[in-house]
């Protein structure tokens, strides 16, 4: 099979040119590779002396000469993908979907860098195409407007078929473009570059300058706004109390509209937070050696799954997630998810204080980690993914591959500590902490013997024995009382939250009454209607996340409504237990003094 290869590739400073020169030298073995770039000279020495390399505009003529079985067109939210988005417009082909959500690509190359308003109209819905539109050059729009609005209806329509990373990512491009064939192929991660791989972490801080002793925070990729840094970086200075010798250490580059310094600043971090900017993959991987605890958090989220992310799990590193959308997918052993909403803050301090605590357990969940990765999304799996759909699109199905990696034999799994229960602990420890009316984040000092200082098991059974306060404190809501059976009225409320929360309005039928005033009449209702969408569909948003967070506190609320007997009989217990321990403290003390009057 002979494949046409539009991707952008190094010196254009993408997180798609990373993938590509990875999956490039694999790829290879098995298909026949012309690679297409956009008026550049590729700065990889392998990408340059083992493929050949042509400029966009001469594709047409070698097509012409020789036609190409399949095109592969590599596709994101940057402008160096412009020219792969025209190109196949004029020639479909098979389209790997890096992003969910091009808006911010739509928006800066057409209306920005070039006036081309029909090109951004025509990746949008012809329903709200024009209002959104209007609502662009007027300037009534925020940075959550992209987000709502994909922009995927050009990308789409010309693909003649769509890899995408992740069951999640599949599920939304169908909702958008029925029609589409989707394929899911995993992200691969190559081979570890990093020029201490081998060596313990200890010895590459030390190498570098630094303690071994240094406790490292690390997040790793392009930084914007949705890293959700400034959580991050607000627990950091909650572990600073505890640890201060630790670090914070930001890899990769600043968004323009990201102000990280002032972020640094505001908290009082200078000096102690390090931020290098864009790295060459052999100077990320080497810097993931350094790390001891990685921050992955993303919201809002574009569809893609990060390859920062993963590589980090593949050098075995513990690493925080957000528990949401693609990265939900992930399994819940070899990573630790943090829940969206009022807690995030305090799980995030949380889990750095565990983790900064115990060394065991890092490695447990990096082990975990990167055998997931080994196994999941391997170089060989990918390969074989794109074999197949290569196959599919050209009629020409290659030679049958057997993927990369094989799950372990339970005989070969180690017996490690029961991290989802853990985690599951920790929400409920927060949740009992939002119940007694603290702040968020907690004070960590008052807490220490619960969340640092004991072992495991201490841990589980601190917070099952206080998982029921007796009382109900939510954010700035109040205290509520403590039913001793549901009432009614209460179950058949909830009923109706949880399945009719987010069905804010209905859409609009116009029925024709009479043939020609009909038409001009419906069409003149559409008209309105879709402008008068156009500015409540991004409160609408808003207000149904609104609706979620009342019907999970009122959940939270049933909780306690229907735990309160059982509450108050633990807590009858827990007395009974304080004076037996009380008792036999006594008992001791007597038998001591007796001990000494006999000596």
């Amino acid at each position: 099979m002979r494949i046409a290869y539009f991707s952008p590739l190094r010196p254009v400073a993408s997180g798609v040119s990373d993938y590509s020169e990875e999956l490039l030298p694999y790829l290879v073995r098995h298909i026949d590779i012309d690679i297409f770039v956009d008026g550049y000279e590729p700065e990889t020495p392998y990408i340059r002396e083992c493929f050949p390399i042509y400029d966009a505009t001469e594709f047409e003529g070698r097509h012409q000469e020789r036609p190409y079985d399949a095109l592969l067109y590599q596709m994101g939210n940057h402008p160096g993908h412009l020219y792969i988005y025209r190109m196949l417009q004029r020639y479909p082909g098979v389209v790997v979907l890096h992003d969910l959500v091009l808006h911010h690509f739509l928006e800066g190359v057409f209306l920005e860098r070039q006036w081309s308003p029909e090109a951004y109209r025509s990746a949008f819905p012809e329903a709200i195409r024009d209002s959104l539109l209007r609502r662009c050059l007027a300037g009534h729009w925020s940075e959550t407007d992209h987000f709502l609005f994909s922009g995927l209806q050009t990308v789409l329509t010309w693909s003649r078929a769509v890899i995408v990373h992740s069951e999640a990512a599949r599920m939304e491009v169908l909702q958008v473009f029925p029609e589409a064939q989707v394929h899911v192929v995993p992200l691969c991660v190559g081979p570890d570059r990093s020029p201490f791989r081998g060596r313990p972490p200890a010895q590459v801080k030390k190498e570098l300058g630094l303690s071994p002793d240094t406790l490292m925070l690390a997040t790793f990729g392009l930084a914007t706004p949705s890293k959700r840094l400034d959580i991050a970086l607000e627990a950091y200075r909650e572990l600073l109390r505890d640890y201060p010798d630790a670090r914070y250490l930001v890899v990769g580059e600043i968004s323009p509209y990201f102000d990280l310094r002032r972020l640094v600043r505001e908290r009082g971090l200078e000096g102690l937070v390090w931020v290098t900017g864009h790295v060459p993959l052999e100077e990320f991987y080497g810097l993931v050696d350094v790390a001891d605890i990685c921050i992955q958090l993303r919201y809002p989220s574009a569809g893609e799954t990060s390859a920062a992310l993963l590589r980090v799990m593949s050098k075995g590193k513990p690493v925080l997630v957000s528990n949401y959308r693609q990265f939900a997918e992930l399994p819940d052993d070899c990573c630790l998810k943090v829940d969206l909403g009022a807690t995030e803050g305090a799980m995030v301090g949380a889990y750095l204080a565990l983790l900064a605590h115990d060394k065991d357990l890092r490695r447990c969940i990096g082990e975990r980690a990167r055998q997931y990765i080994a196994t999941h999304h391997s170089v060989e799996r990918t390969v074989q993914g794109y074999l197949e759909v290569l196959g599919q699109a050209s009629r020409k199905r290659p030679f049958p591959g057997n993927p990369g990696g094989a799950d372990m034999s339970a005989d070969e799994m180690e017996e490690w500590i029961d991290v989802p229960a853990l985690v599951a602990a920790i929400r409920r420890e927060l949740f009992r902490q939002m119940e007694e009316g603290r702040q968020i984040p907690p004070d960590w000092e008052r807490y220490q013997t619960v969340i640092t200082d004991g072992l495991m098991e201490e841990i589980r059974l601190a917070l099952a024995e206080r998982w029921h306060a007796g009382e109900l404190v939510g954010p700035d809501m109040g205290r509520y009382h403590v039913f001793d059976s549901a009432p009614q009225e209460l179950e058949e409320n909830l009923k109706v939250l949880n399945t009719r929360w987010d069905r804010i309005y209905e859409p609009l039928e116009v029925k024709r009454r009479t043939p020609l005033l009909g038409d001009l009449w419906a069409g003149i209702r559409r008209r309105f209607h879709e402008e008068v969408r156009s500015y409540l569909d991004p409160m609408i948003y808003r207000q149904s996340e609104v609706n979620g967070a009342i019907v999970s506190a009122l959940n939270l609320l049933a909780r306690g409504v229907y735990g309160g007997s059982l509450a108050r009989s633990l807590q009858t217990l827990h007395r009974e237990v304080r004076e037996l321990r009380k008792q036999v403290e006594g008992l001791q003390h007597h038998l001591q003094r007796g001990e000494k009057q006999e000596a």
